[in-house]
């Protein structure tokens, strides 16, 4: 595994070390992990943690590495910032950057804008998702039509985590949009969509649709 933050010279390409640059709130720098080699299991997964408060944000996730950028505490101190990859069978490897910190100011910004709707043959037109708090009626659908969401996220300041759930699609809440999921055979039932945007300075947005499965076909 190689560990990295960008805009402080910093690379872990196997061991634990000190990095040679300061960073102070707002300032982020960018990180990047990589897993050239999962051992003899399946692919795992990759964690990002530090012992200080600050936050991660992830604008790249693939099987075997995953980028984006780490917000330092306002107050400051020195941080240890930890890349830690665990292969399917649950061995891992962990590496940590300690980083000083200098006192700095919270980032700043507009809370994300989303974007989203949920398409589907089995709907008249595409359906915008709405805010939470009132979610969009987008109407009927039949038992077994398949759904998907497209669109995107303007972020506000940088991107951080976002997550998709449908409570009638049976998949647990997700990091990620699936690409598509299928309407279960329960007539009458009312499902609700949803989409959850955090950008890295911790402001929040949320939308939301619901439909309704036709009692047959």
């Amino acid at each position: 595994m190689q560990f990295s933050l960008d805009n402080l010279d910093c690379m872990a390409p196997g061991f634990n070390l000190t990095c040679p640059r300061t960073i102070a709130s707002p300032d982020v720098t960018g990180y990047q992990v990589i897993v050239f080699d999962w051992g003899t299991s399946p692919a795992g997964t990759i964690e990002l943690s530090d012992n200080c408060g600050g936050t991660f944000g992830t604008s790249l996730r693939l099987v075997g590495s995953r980028s984006g950028v780490w917000l330092p505490p306002v107050g400051g101190g020195i941080c240890l910032v930890t890349a830690r990859a665990t292969n399917g069978d649950g061995l891992f490897t962990e590496f940590s950057l300690a980083v000083v910190v200098a006192p700095g100011t919270p980032l700043q910004g507009p809370p994300p804008s989303i974007f989203m709707t949920l398409n589907s043959a089995s709907l008249d037109s595409q359906c915008l998702l709405s805010d939470s708090t009132s979610p969009r009626d987008c109407g009927l659908v039949s038992p077994g039509a398949t759904m998907s969401l497209s669109g995107n996220i303007t972020w506000g300041t940088f991107p951080g985590s976002f997550t998709f759930f449908d409570d009638c699609s049976g998949l647990p809440q997700l990091p990620f949009f699936i690409e598509q999921w299928v309407v279960p055979d329960e007539g009458g039932r009312i499902c609700t969509t949803t989409v959850s945007a955090t950008n890295v300075s911790g402001e929040t947005s949320e939308v939301a649709a619901h439909y309704e499965i036709r009692t047959s076909p």
